[in-house]
């Protein structure tokens, strides 16, 4: 995600040098755009955000919360590690 959301911005960064910055909306949404479906409820929720307040997109954080994220989906525990064999009484 890192190396992702880095290309993106280093894109922007030389666009704005040449004196054609993108829009923080259109930005969001070629983010967004190159996710896999795995994101798409996060998407959700973060357009939902953005349409509060379109003129205020907060392009740093987005990326953070996407990084965020991806470690939340990645961490999940390992179930087979929790497993408790239940030992059952003969006889009943």
């Amino acid at each position: 995600m890192d190396e992702y959301t880095s290309q993106i911005q280093s894109s922007a960064i030389y666009l704005s040098e040449l004196k054609n910055e993108l829009l923080k909306p259109l930005l969001a949404w070629v983010l967004f755009k190159g996710l896999p479906s795995s994101f798409d409820s996060f998407i959700s929720r973060k357009y939902e955000e953005i349409a509060r307040d379109i003129q205020f997109v907060n392009i740093s954080k987005l990326i953070a919360d996407l990084i965020s994220e991806e470690s939340r989906m990645n961490s999940t525990p390992d179930l087979a590690a929790n497993n408790v064999d239940i030992i059952r009484p003969t006889g009943i």
